[in-house]
C-alpha cells in the first residue's frame, strides 16, 4: 500500500482534502497516522489513524470514514497563548497589543504571544512530503511519499525524489536505512553512491 503526500483524500462520500504528512513509531516503524489538510478549510490539518486508510495508491488515499466525521478529528496543528510577565497580573486577561496603538507596540515579553505547535502523539515522529533527505556525505533529495504493508502498517520504504540536471528521479529507500528524523531532516545510514545503486 502506498501512502503518497500529495495524493488526494477520500472519504466514504466523497472528496475531503489532500495528504500532507504521515506520523510513524521509530521503534516498530510502522505508520499510526495520517495528516490531512481538509478541503476547503483553510489551514485546518487532522490526525487520521492509519486503520481508517482503506486504500492507498500513488495517486489517492481512501478512508473508512465520513467526511463529517474526518472534520471533528483532532487537528493536527494547535495554537496556544503563552503569557507574558504583565499577562500575569490580570485574571482573564489575554494581551490584544491594538489597544496600545498608535503608542507603544506590545513586548512579546511582556504581554505574551500565541504559538503553534504540531500534535505528535509522544514517542512518535511526523514526516511531511517536500522534508529534506540527508545522505552521510551531503543532501540528496526530498520525501514524496511512503510504501506501507496493509495488513500490519510497518513503514517499509520511503521514496526519495532526487532534483537532477534532467528532470527527477525517483528512489525507494527501505526504512532500515534510516538513521534517525531530527528537525524535519530524514538522515540515512547510506552514502550517495549506495542510494545511486538502489
Amino acid at each position: 500500500m502506498e501512502i503518497p503526500l500529495k495524493a488526494e483524500v477520500y472519504c466514504s462520500d466523497g472528496l475531503c482534502g489532500h495528504s500532507v504528512g504521515v506520523i510513524f513509531n521509530p521503534i516498530n516503524q510502522a505508520i499510526t497516522h495520517i495528516v490531512v489538510q481538509l478541503k476547503n478549510v483553510e489551514a485546518t490539518e487532522v490526525l487520521v489513524p492509519v486503520d481508517q486508510v482503506r486504500e492507498g495508491t500513488a495517486l489517492h488515499i481512501k478512508l473508512r470514514c465520513t467526511r463529517q466525521v474526518l472534520s471533528a478529528s483532532d487537528p493536527f496543528i494547535k495554537t496556544r497563548f503563552v503569557s507574558g510577565h504583565y499577562a500575569h497580573f490580570v485574571t482573564g486577561y489575554e494581551p490584544d497589543a491594538t489597544w496600545l496603538w498608535p503608542y507603544t507596540l506590545a513586548d512579546e515579553e511582556q504581554f505574551g504571544h500565541y504559538e503553534s505547535f504540531e500534535r505528535i502523539p509522544h514517542g512518535e515522529l511526523a514526516v511531511h512530503r517536500g522534508n529534506q533527505v540527508m545522505a552521510t556525505d551531503g543532501a540528496v533529495g526530498v520525501v514524496e511519499e511512503f510504501f506501507v504493508t496493509p495488513d500490519t502498517h510497518h513503514l517499509t520504504h520511503l521514496v526519495l525524489r532526487e532534483e537532477e540536471k534532467w528532470g527527477e528521479n525517483y528512489v525507494a529507500v527501505p526504512v532500515t536505512a534510516v538513521a534517525r528524523v531530527k528537525n524535519d531532516i530524514v538522515y540515512l545510514k547510506l552514502t550517495t553512491a549506495q542510494i545511486n545503486q538502489l
